[in-house]
């Protein structure tokens, strides 16, 4: 309370100086009368009483920011303060959630409450919420013994829902074994698909389609 006091007392000083220099010849004080601190009220005063009015409780009356000061002296501290009510987010990656930025005990804060953190999958997405997206090797493909059409054996990976294709570069990889040909993206290379998927060739669709990696 005392380094409170000594800086609105720094403040008063400050303003008196700058007011003298300026040639004002009032300034406001949140006036706060002595046993009757509910009746505070907004009173102009001489730059030369500023220092008195400090020293017995009042403070200079100003714009209400989140500083735990009824700034205003409207008699509510923190009341709607600038600098609060903008759009804010708290956490990264698949956590990030966005609030707004609020005035809590004389401090700003953003009121969002971020997700909780999941295992890293192969989704070029950052799931743990550690900074980083797809790492520790998530979306590297299984290697296989490369299959076509005729010879598909579910269970590639030990995934039941995995077949071991033949892809366009000529190596086999792990991929979903379940494809509807009528919506396949048509490929000629994997660059042609997304970062979870390999062009796979030699297929029961007759053409080289993206299929999504198994893991």
């Amino acid at each position: 309370m005392k380094n409170h006091s000594t800086l609105l007392m720094a403040a008063g000083m400050l303003l008196l100086g700058s007011a003298a220099i300026a040639g004002e010849s009032k300034v406001d004080v949140c006036h706060i009368p002595p046993g009757n601190p509910s009746n505070q009220h907004i009173i102009s005063v001489g730059p030369s009483a500023v220092p008195a009015h400090l020293a017995h409780g009042d403070q200079m009356a100003g714009t209400e920011v989140c500083d735990g000061v009824d700034n205003d002296c409207d008699g509510v501290v923190d009341d709607d303060p600038t600098g609060t009510g903008q759009a804010c987010t708290e956490g990264v990656g698949a956590c990030a959630a966005t609030g707004t930025v609020v005035c809590v005990d004389g401090e700003r804060e953003c009121d969002a409450e971020p997700g909780q953190p999941t295992d890293e999958v192969c989704d070029g997405a950052d799931n743990d919420c550690d900074g980083d997206i797809d790492e520790g090797g998530v979306c590297t493909p299984i290697p296989c013994e490369a299959q076509i059409c005729s010879t598909y054996t579910p269970g590639c990976g030990g995934d039941s829902g995995c077949i071991c294709a033949q892809t366009a570069e000529g190596g086999g990889a792990c991929v979903n074994a379940i494809v509807f040909c009528a919506s396949a993206v048509h490929c000629a290379a994997t660059t042609d698909c997304g970062p979870n998927e390999t062009c796979q060739v030699n297929n029961c669709c007759g053409f080289g389609f993206c299929a999504p990696l198994c893991h």
